[in-house]
């Protein structure tokens, strides 16, 4: 995995799925640009010396994951694979 995505078509592309991004770049830029100040997520985003955007994947998917705790709803692209199996809205291991 790498350990930053840095430019901002990287990060448009790590971050295409879970914001429904456009396939145009200044579109898609944009609404990353909207999100991070409506939403927060100036936490994840960062610069480089050369003022070039970089996050940190791990720190996107931690952001997510507390955004999902207060919405209720995760963005496609995070969802988390639970370990147990569910029949009918039942665990597998309440039979």
């Amino acid at each position: 995995m790498d350990d930053f995505i840095v430019g901002r078509k990287a990060i448009i592309e790590f971050l295409r799925k879970p914001l429904d991004l456009s396939p145009t770049t200044k579109t898609a830029w944009n609404k990353i640009l909207r999100w991070r100040k409506d939403q927060g997520m100036e936490k994840i985003f960062h610069r480089d010396i050369t003022g070039r955007p970089y996050i940190i994947p791990e720190e996107a998917r931690r952001w997510f994951l507390e955004a999902e705790g207060k919405a209720k709803r995760v963005p496609r692209g995070f969802e988390i694979q639970s370990s147990k199996k569910t029949v009918a809205g039942k665990s597998a291991n309440s039979q």
